[in-house]
């Protein structure tokens, strides 16, 4: 996933401010990841470059304002079934399956 967005040149949607195209860099998990259902479910993760990434960690009321980060109370609880991907994830964005699982995506800025 992150591999195809960098050979597309997508913009990280956090920093897109900015004048220079920070490229894709890994996946920015907006529920959390404390749970295998999480780590694994497109519909809330949000491709970002690592410096959007920290960004978020670092402003995380603004963050949650943009829509980057879940409601409060949703932190960590998995997707129902039948709930709806967030806005701007994988899921909204592509035609996969919202369950689909992909390994190996994540970097450590979570």
């Amino acid at each position: 996933m992150v591999e195809e967005a960098k050979a597309l040149n997508v913009r990280c949607p956090v920093m897109n401010w900015c004048e220079v195209i920070l490229p894709i860099a890994c996946v920015h998990h907006m529920r959390g990841k404390n749970c295998e259902a999480l780590r694994h479910d497109k519909r809330g993760w949000l491709l970002v470059s690592l410096t959007g990434h920290l960004w978020i960690d670092s402003n995380r009321e603004e963050a949650r304002r943009r829509g980057f980060l879940c409601p409060l109370g949703k932190w960590g609880t998995p997707f129902k079934p039948d709930e709806p991907p967030m806005p701007g994830s994988v899921a909204e964005k592509t035609s996969c399956a919202h369950n689909a699982v992909v390994r190996d995506l994540t970097c450590d800025a979570d």
